[in-house]
């Protein structure tokens, strides 16, 4: 992969003078306080950024629209203040279009998760360190392939006492890896059903990354058939000429 290493550079914007096909960023340990919506339309092609480390606030609406190769996304130890709604940012960031994988979010203070819509390609989404982090079982329904919740040393809040044992039940259900939450309610009081708007938005992403996969497959399969079509062709164009000055050499 093409990559960069701004790491600890002093930057205070993001680079505009890398190439324009950059595939890896680092800008950890920099001094970036926003991100607004030019700074990373010329890196179409970025797959893994890193913005741990900085002193970012805000982040525009339409920042990461560009970025429909970006797997990985570090963001966290950045420095969101009380007057600074970074959860609103982030929601603002819907839908992501890019096929992200894994989302680093550790220790930036949150006291809300953000609702990421449908994201059906996210495996890794690290929370840790969040003291006060309100959960809600709804949070993770668009997250439909989620492996691995790192949530150590965080605190969970909830609305609900009861949310805690359906956000259990779901996690648990879907085999993600967690640390298991401190429920203050009591099992036996809390057995209701999953929201049916929850299991509606979950199908929609598992559909949402069966056709993914498809495509994928079909470019698999396609590519290399259009390929072989355009050698068979190139070959015959070939034959076909020589053929065609044997001819021409036997009539002379």
């Amino acid at each position: 992969m093409r990559g960069a290493d701004c790491f600890n550079s002093s930057h205070e914007r993001i680079p505009q003078c890398l190439r324009s096909d950059i595939e890896v960023i680092d800008l950890s340990w920099n001094r970036i306080r926003k991100i607004v919506e030019d700074d990373l339309k010329r890196y179409k092609s970025l797959k893994i950024l890193y913005l741990d480390e900085n002193m970012i606030m805000n982040v525009d609406e339409n920042a990461f629209t560009s970025m429909t190769s970006l797997e990985i996304l570090d963001m966290s130890w950045n420095s969101y203040n009380q007057n600074t709604n970074i959860l609103e940012d982030i929601e603002r960031l819907k839908p992501i279009t890019s096929p992200l994988q894994y989302l680093e979010l550790a220790f930036d203070d949150l006291n809300e998760l953000p609702d990421l819509g449908v994201l059906p390609t996210l495996f890794y989404f690290n929370i840790t360190g969040n003291a006060n982090v309100k959960f809600n079982s709804s949070k993770f329904a668009g997250i439909c392939n989620l492996k691995a919740l790192n949530n150590n040393d965080t605190t969970a809040s909830f609305d609900d006492p009861c949310e805690c044992w359906s956000l259990e039940k779901w996690l648990e259900g879907r085999g993600v890896e967690f640390q298991s939450f401190s429920c203050k309610a009591k099992i036996d009081s809390c057995n209701r059903p999953i929201a049916q708007t929850d299991i509606q938005i979950y199908e929609d992403c598992i559909k949402n990354y069966e056709e993914l996969v498809m495509k994928a497959r079909m470019l698999t399969i396609v590519l290399p058939i259009c390929v072989l079509v355009i050698v068979i062709s190139y070959l015959f164009c070939i034959t076909y000429t020589l053929n065609q000055k044997k001819k021409c050499s036997c009539t002379m």
